[in-house]
Parts: structure tokens; sequence; C-alpha cells
């Protein structure tokens, strides 16, 4: 199938750096499968390695479009204004996502880190505990809770929060 061999090429691209004819290759595909919504995300993907941040906005919008219950792109947009600078913005994309699927960790991880660069270390807890509370071996929100812990000197909880860890590895070996 065309559309297949096209978006394994398009990914292959991406794989070895070449961003700007995977974005070309996703264009084709969304041309052909105007209704996937993964072929919108990864091409947002491409663009953004590109630093072509409102092209990328843009296509998140398309998708948003199509599939408006869809997270992904919320995320999406809102690391990209993230990365711009609009941090308020980009947290009420992660909050619009987190409503959209409220069992979904990512909003609240890149809340979470949204708010530990701004220095709001209790706000920052919060998310990191909601990321926790629907997995609780969530390794990223772990090490994230332990180190805004030892900053705001809550040494004892910062070692129980790094212990929860330790345990989750010590079972997995």
């Amino acid at each position: 199938d065309h559309l297949v061999a096209l978006d394994n090429k398009a990914h292959a691209l991406v794989e070895i750096e070449k961003y700007e004819e995977a974005a070309e290759n996703f264009t084709k595909a969304i041309e052909l499968d105007p209704t996937n919504v993964l072929y919108y995300t990864s091409k947002q993907t491409a663009l953004c390695k590109l630093e072509r941040y409102d092209e990328a906005l843009a296509v998140c919008d398309a998708g948003i479009e199509i599939q408006r219950n869809e997270p992904t792109f919320y995320v999406n947009k809102g690391l990209i204004y993230d990365t711009l600078g609009d941090v308020q913005e980009a947290l009420k994309l992660f909050d619009l996502a987190s409503k959209i699927d409220k069992l979904n960790v990512t909003p609240f991880l890149c809340k979470g880190q949204t708010y530990r660069c701004l220095k709001k270390y209790e706000e920052a807890l919060e998310a990191f505990n909601r990321v926790l509370e629907l997995d609780p071996f969530h390794l990223e929100s772990l090490k994230e809770k332990s180190l805004i812990l030892f900053k705001l000197k809550r040494y004892d909880t910062a070692i129980e929060t790094c212990e929860q860890g330790f345990k989750f590895y010590s079972n997995d070996a």
C-alpha cells in the first residue's frame, strides 16, 4: 500500500533527522488520507524539529478540526507555546487536554514541568502527584517530585519518594 510505504519512509526520515523531507512526506500522506490524525502529529513533530513553530501550530489546529477530542494536539500546542515562552497559553492547553482525557498522564506531566521551570513548586507538586495517582510508578514524575521536595527542604518526603522509585526498580529486576 502506497500510504503505508509513505508513512514508513517519513518516519525513517525523522529517525535520520531529515525533518524537511519527513514533513513533505507527511504532507503527502495527509493529502492521501486527510482523516488520519497520526500524520498530523508526526508532521507537527518534524516541523518543531525545524523550529517552524507557526506551521506546527497550524498543523495542530488542522488536526483539532478533524478530531477535537484528541488531547495530543492540545498537549503538543502547549509544548510549542511553552517553547515560544507563552507559558500561560501552554498551561491553558495542558488543562484543556487533561479535561478531555482525565486518565492521560502527559498533560499533567507537562504542566508539572512548566510549573517547575517557573519555580512554582507547590503547583508542580500538585501536577506530579496527579500523574502518580494515575501511574504510581511513573519514574519521571517520581524524579521530578523528589527534586522539588528537596528544593522545598522536605527531605524526609523526598527520600520516601526516591525509595518508591527504587522499590519499583528492585521489583522489576
